[in-house]
């Protein structure tokens, strides 16, 4: 599932928070800041560490500029490798469909990754890398040539729905026998 495993997962549990505390919060903010406003782009007018709440949306447009606002922050060049090859990588898992080229691109990325990861180790920022969800990367390429590409297995249309009609209909009741009454305003939806 690339939105829990890789967006929320990977990105957001691990790589934005071994950064952030390598940088610091202050420092990371201010770079997120300072960059300039671009149509499509969300501006992270306040930085990234005072947001509460994240979707896949903010999720996918951090990682759009996470590298370039990670610039300057540290001399750690490895720190940087590594959080490219790593966003590398959930960018070419996205792929509608795949050949030996992006297969080959994917593994590289990875392998650059793991290259590169020991840096957050070294800083003390992470004691180990024994998560199950670092391990299933090395079977990717293996699943994407078995399966087919990854975007059937995606939750984040589903829970978009989910969000849609159920946590806002429920929000639109009292709470008591919601049932009928988030049917009825999912019947005003429509």
């Amino acid at each position: 599932d690339i939105l829990h495993q890789l967006h929320q997962g990977l990105f957001k549990d691990h790589l934005k928070q071994w950064c952030l505390a390598i940088v610091g919060k202050k420092k990371f903010d201010k770079h997120f800041q300072v960059m300039s406003s671009f149509p499509g782009l969300r501006h992270w007018k306040k930085g990234i560490s005072v947001v509460k709440q994240w979707n896949s949306t903010d999720h996918k447009q951090l990682q759009r500029v996470f590298v370039s606002a990670l610039v300057g922050t540290t001399h750690h060049q490895e720190v940087l490798k590594a959080s490219q090859a790593l966003l590398d990588f959930i960018y070419l898992t996205q792929y509608q469909s795949h050949t030996d080229e992006t297969l080959l691109a994917l593994q590289c990325v990875l392998n650059d990754f793991h290259t590169n990861k020991e840096i957050f180790m070294t800083l003390g920022h992470h004691t180990h890398f024994n998560l199950p969800k670092l391990h299933s990367l090395q079977h990717y390429v293996k699943m994407i040539k078995k399966l087919g590409s990854l975007n059937g297995l995606n939750t984040e249309s589903s829970e978009q729905l989910y969000i849609d009609y159920a946590k806002k209909a429920y929000a639109a009741t009292n709470q008591k026998d919601y049932t009928n009454q988030m049917t009825k305003w999912l019947q005003c939806q429509e």
